[in-house]
């Protein structure tokens, strides 16, 4: 079935202190979900996962938080801009993309870019999410998405936002290096932004 749900788990019990309830889940046509991929099905799904999270009595329904990776960033946010999310107080996107057109334009030049439409890209819908602060975090030397991705994502958002470049890091793990010192970051900013 599209957009599984995993299992909610309290994450990251000694993780600096904090306790933070995640759900994990797989969209559809991704690990054990059926379905076929498409973009309007992943934003679906995504919106599926917020609005299950929120029937969930053991979940505090106003201290909702959106994470996002990479594609997971680029659909998150354009959920998030499609239609508001009751409780959510922060959005993050990690290695995210702005523009469906520019990666496949990244990727096969512009050949690539003309098979591909700019549908429910993040850049057109981000600044819709405004209230919910926004927290962009990439690194300079994303070898799947290039860090330009996230300073057009920045540049349509609008405030609440926060930019967190990192200096080097790879795709995944950027948040890891230097013994966790922007995963500290992020907390921070959320300890900040979530009450």
């Amino acid at each position: 079935m599209p957009g599984r749900w995993g299992l909610i788990l309290d994450l990251f019990p000694g993780w600096f202190g904090r306790v933070y309830q995640v759900l994990l889940y797989d969209y559809r046509g991704y690990g054990k979900s059926e379905g076929e991929i498409n973009r309007n099905g992943l934003v679906q799904d995504d919106r599926a996962a917020l609005g299950y999270v929120a029937t969930r009595k053991d979940v505090n329904k106003a201290r909702l938080i959106s994470f996002g990776h990479s594609l997971g960033g680029a659909k998150s946010l354009a959920a998030i801009g499609q239609k508001k999310v009751a409780g959510l107080q922060a959005a993050i996107t990690f290695a995210g993309f702005a523009s469906y057109q520019d990666m496949a334009r990244w990727v096969a030049g512009n050949v690539g870019a003309e098979l591909v439409t700019a549908e429910l890209s993040a850049r057109d819908l981000v600044s819709k999410s405004a209230p919910v602060p926004l927290l962009i975090v990439h690194s300079t030397r994303d070898g799947t998405v290039p860090v330009s991705q996230a300073e057009l994502l920045f540049k349509n958002a609008v405030m609440p936002k926060t930019f967190f470049r990192i200096e080097n890091g790879s795709h995944n793990g950027a948040l890891a290096m230097n013994d966790g010192e922007y995963q500290e970051k992020v907390l921070e900013w959320l300890d900040e932004v979530v009450k």
